[in-house]
Order: structure tokens, then C-alpha cells, then sequence
């Protein structure tokens, strides 16, 4: 065979073979840093714990205004935590989500890729002549 022949027939056999193992491999890392950079995970086992652990500290006596307070607060605190663990689970699940139907366009963009550039180098030969 030419080597005219040679580099064209690599090149497809590596577009739709090596090329997706490696784009799968890309995608997945993609995936795993964004799970990880949201810590949906840790999230959820922390859903109700006060916000930056921030919480009323018990007194060395008993007051019952004390008492009404540190409810209250770490109340507060909890429903906050709450709050803004469940956002950022959400925007986690929605970046997440984003992500990957980005990346299954691209996937199926790399696949007609070679179709586009083909198509486009014999329409440019069709107009000269």
C-alpha cells in the first residue's frame, strides 16, 4: 500500500477507536472532579448539621432564656445549613447534568467530524471545477 493511502486509513482507525477510549476516559475525569468539586456526597450526610458548625455553646448554669436562645440559634443555624447544602446539591446535580449532555454532543460531533471535513473538500473540488 502507498504511504499516500496509509496516513488517512491510520488516522480514521484512530478517530473511532484510540480517540473514544481516550474521550470516554477525558469525560469520566470531567464527571468525577465535578461530584467531587460540589461534594454531593458529603453533602447529603451533612444535610443537617448547623452551617460552618456554627452553634450556640452551652452555659455552666441553667437559664431558661439561655436555653430558649440556644434552641433558637442553633435552629437558625440548622435551617440555614439546610438551605445552602440543598443549593449547592442542586447546582451540583444541574452542572453535572449540563455537563454530560455537552459532552454526548461533542462525542457524537467527533463521530461525524470526518463526515464534515470530507463532504466540505469535495464541495470545494465540485466548485473549482
Amino acid at each position: 500500500m502507498s504511504s499516500t493511502l496509509i496516513l488517512p486509513l491510520s488516522y480514521i482507525r484512530w478517530h473511532y477507536t484510540a480517540a473514544y477510549v481516550d474521550y470516554y476516559r477525558i469525560a469520566t475525569n470531567f464527571l468525577w472532579f465535578l461530584w467531587h468539586f460540589f461534594a454531593i456526597p458529603l453533602h447529603l450526610k451533612t444535610l443537617f448539621i448547623p452551617w460552618r458548625r456554627l452553634s450556640e455553646e452551652t452555659g455552666r448554669y441553667f437559664d431558661l432564656e439561655r436555653l430558649f436562645e440556644r434552641i433558637i440559634i442553633n435552629t437558625i443555624m440548622r435551617v440555614i445549613g439546610v438551605f445552602i447544602r440543598l443549593l449547592l446539591i442542586i447546582a451540583g446535580i444541574i452542572v453535572i447534568a449540563a455537563t454530560f449532555f455537552v459532552l454526548v454532543i461533542l462525542g457524537v460531533m467527533w463521530a461525524i467530524l470526518p463526515l464534515i471535513i470530507l463532504y466540505t473538500i469535495i464541495n470545494g473540488i465540485i466548485l473549482l471545477v
